[in-house]
């Protein structure tokens, strides 16, 4: 059996997140995703890319927006639903169409979700392919704490910001994680 070569380098991940209190609704909060990260076709050929987001069944995520962007021109930018996976069990996805990306370009892909959650909660960043460096952002009420931390300690990573910012500056590999973690203060 022949080895696939890698055709991606993916670097410079990110992800967002900003809670927002809901007036009459105390222990629920609207919780907004956003994420980007770079894409270069590391090959010889044109190739044809897409993004694609997975979320359990249970978190109640129902559509994803996506913008994929390359030299400054939206090459796409759309809303797409979730759907069951055809290849995991209780697994939703959204994936946007393909975009045919030259040799040696780099694509933007950016993506955004919401949906409500409880004050205490948690969410997971897993790694599908490997990704250079990793930043996770929050903005969240003054009465919620928020932490972010590579699933299998100990690990090296740089918080900024009071909390509020965390840089790993490393290859996350194929199923590697970071767990993300709100409760109330």
């Amino acid at each position: 059996m022949s080895e696939q070569k890698e055709k991606w380098k993916r670097q410079g991940y990110s992800r967002i997140y900003r809670f927002t209190p809901i007036p009459n609704l105390p222990d629920t909060l609207l919780l907004t995703v956003d994420s980007e990260f770079k894409v270069t076709n590391i090959t010889e050929e044109p190739q044809s890319y897409y993004a694609k987001m997975e979320f359990e069944a249970d978190d109640h995520v129902s559509s994803v927006s996506y913008r994929l962007v390359i030299d400054g021109k939206d090459k796409y930018e759309g809303v797409k639903p979730l759907v069951k996976s055809d290849t995991r069990r209780d697994v939703l996805e959204a994936r946007s169409p393909d975009v045919t990306v030259d040799p040696g370009v780099t694509l933007t892909a950016l993506s955004k979700w919401a949906f409500l959650v409880g004050r205490k909660g948690g969410d997971m960043i897993s790694f599908g392919k490997p990704v250079e460096g990793l930043y996770v952002g929050v903005v969240t009420p003054d009465d919620l704490d928020f932490l972010a931390e590579f699933a299998t300690p100990p690990d090296k990573y740089t918080e900024d910001g009071g909390g509020q910012d965390w840089h790993w500056d490393r290859t996350f590999v194929e199923w590697q994680h970071v767990n993300v973690r709100w409760w109330p203060r």
